[in-house]
């Protein structure tokens, strides 16, 4: 009962999907000049399961909520992609945004943090409570891990959900994951997993970094 609420929770960002596109294999071509657009074969859905959902129309992770604080709503990026994908035991979210210059991705990884950090339980029902924790994140400074488990009457269940947020030059990636993972005894290897599968996405965010060519007169 307690990881079919948590994972309740969790799906509830997983909804809207519309106008989907099939994600293109491999990662996009390398170019001397920053990408102004999320190429069409960005690798965001790299390592997710079959049954991906990708679309720029997709409410992806705008709702990611903090005791009522929303970091994410109201983003106006200069591009937009999300990849979803649901099952029985598992949920993933990837949200992809692209701003005009580097400030306000950097903005919203801190925003984000604070807001986590303001927000260690949350009282989700009768003797229900949504614990957040923020971690370091193994993708550097400009990233961090917030992970929610789920207590009922005191007890920390089993399942949990991995948030990362990656800021790479004007993209700013953030992320969702829901496992099955047991807090007491194996969530450090689901959040290192979880990472290692992120790890090609990251990579081809290099594409992003750079200030974009000043506007033709």
């Amino acid at each position: 009962m307690r990881r079919l609420l948590l994972l309740g929770l969790l799906t509830l960002a997983l909804t809207g999907c519309s106008q989907e596109r099939e994600p293109g294999p491999g990662k996009p071509p390398v170019s001397s000049s920053p990408a102004t657009v999320i190429p069409e074969d960005f690798p965001l859905a790299d390592e997710m399961h079959d049954d991906v959902h990708v679309s720029a129309q997709s409410v992806g992770m705008r709702s990611l909520d903090f005791c009522g604080r929303k970091p994410l709503r109201g983003l106006a990026p200069a591009d937009r992609l999300a990849a979803e994908a649901s099952g029985d035991e598992y949920a993933s979210t990837r949200d992809l945004m692209l701003f005009d210059d580097a400030a306000r991705p950097e903005a919203v990884v801190r925003d984000v943090r604070a807001a986590a950090i303001a927000c260690p339980a949350e009282e989700v029902g009768p003797g229900a409570r949504l614990l957040t924790e923020v971690r370091e994140s193994s993708f550097g400074p400009a990233a961090a891990t917030v992970v929610h488990t789920y207590e009922q009457d005191g007890e920390v269940g089993v399942g949990a959900e991995v948030i990362e947020v990656v800021q790479v030059g004007r993209a700013l990636l953030v992320t969702s994951t829901y496992g099955e993972w047991d807090p007491a005894r194996n969530l450090d290897e689901g959040i290192t997993e979880d990472a290692d599968l992120l790890a090609a996405t990251v990579e081809a965010m290099a594409a992003f970094e750079g200030a974009l060519p000043a506007a033709t007169p």
